[in-house]
């Protein structure tokens, strides 16, 4: 990419950000001067400072929409579209979730930590690193031992193409990670298989890419039989997916009906399945439960006269035959006050009609 082309930029809610292009000249000890002499890198950066950040003001940056909208007729329709564009139109904070920060090859000369530590503030990545400083830690379990005491969170990610002093100045700062484009590694790219790391890239290194990996369009010119794969989703802004209008008319309603799978129980070890299968179970079970501790009061009562021991009165099994002398007691009183109901009188029946026999006729 030579001074003063733009950066091409995929952007996923459907803008191509160009003429986005920094030009450099002098470099003075971590400060990015640029041809007019005003210090336009750090507004630059700090717009560009990380993956998903907020970006406040961008110059020169053109708004570009479908030609769908040449096709609107409406006042109703035309007011919607501009309601939509109402973060463009007002000058608000614009939300870019793929915008690379590229740097100028400068950087590979730092030699100094001094150096870098100004570079990164001046970019506004100083934050990131910040946040490794918060998050050291002592490792809990007994990783300890074994060489692996500390935890610290991941920072930025320099790509360069030249090492020229590059990694002796960074190495020193926690978190930062050095990386050269021609051996890119996916754990340091996605660590922890979580894709998005903030990635600083030289100018070098980037322009390098479509060499090396080639695109979708052209053939990589250092690998052979090298193709990229292709991205499972034209548009990544997942949730507006979602919310659209288009996908939400053919979608149908929510079935909010659960079906349960019903479990097999075996009845003869779960009580509630065997109440349903036969209710009349549980009197079973009570029955069996009484006559258990009714024979088992009898044998101990028998085997104490046996021996010519008494039980004491809180045993069980004096208890229980206690309260059968009582219950035989009251059934017997409630027998002899229960009073017999008189015969009922037998009606005589009514008597029988004789029949009168007829007279013969006289002749």
């Amino acid at each position: 990419m030579k001074d003063g082309e733009g950066i091409k930029v995929p952007n996923s809610l459907g803008l191509r950000l160009k003429s986005i292009c920094l030009k450099t000249n002098e470099y003075d000890g971590g400060a990015l001067v640029s041809e007019s002499g005003v210090d336009k890198a750090a507004d630059f950066a700090s717009a560009l400072s990380a993956f998903c950040h907020i970006i406040d003001k961008i110059p020169e940056l053109p708004l570009v929409v479908s030609d769908k909208v040449q096709e609107i007729n409406k006042t109703k329709q035309a007011v919607i579209f501009l309601r939509r564009i109402k973060a463009w139109s007002d000058n608000s904070k614009i939300f870019i979730p793929e915008l690379p920060l590229v740097v100028s090859d400068k950087v590979q000369e730092i030699n100094k930590t001094k150096q870098a530590v100004i570079f990164l503030r001046r970019i506004k990545a100083w934050s990131d690193v910040l946040k490794v400083y918060k998050s050291q830690r002592l490792r809990a379990g007994k990783g300890k031992m074994r060489n692996r005491r500390r935890l610290q969170r991941k920072g930025p990610l320099i790509v360069y193409h030249k090492d020229q002093g590059l990694t002796r100045a960074f190495r020193n700062i926690p978190g930062v990670d050095m990386l050269k484009v021609d051996k890119l590694n996916l754990l340091k790219l996605a660590p922890g298989g979580h894709v998005g790391r903030f990635i600083i890239w030289t100018k070098s290194a980037f322009e390098r890419l479509d060499p090396l990996f080639g695109s979708w369009k052209t053939p990589s010119k250092e690998k052979k039989n090298f193709n990229l794969p292709q991205p499972k989703m034209a548009n990544t802004d997942l949730t507006r997916l979602l919310k659209s209008e288009e996908i939400r008319k053919v979608l149908r309603a929510p079935n909010k009906r659960v079906i349960r799978a019903t479990r097999k129980l075996n009845p003869l070890t779960n009580t509630k399945a065997m109440l349903r299968l036969n209710p009349y179970s549980a009197v079973l079970r009570r029955k069996a439960v009484l006559d258990q501790q009714r024979k088992s009061n009898a044998r101990a009562l028998a085997l104490a006269e046996k021996r010519g021991i008494k039980l004491p009165s809180s045993d069980p099994a004096v208890k229980a035959e206690k309260l059968r002398e009582r219950r035989q007691k009251l059934l017997k009183l409630a027998a002899a006050k229960k009073t017999k109901k008189p015969a009922a009188k037998k009606t005589p029946p009514p008597p029988k009609k004789v029949k009168k026999e007829k007279a013969p006729a006289k002749k």
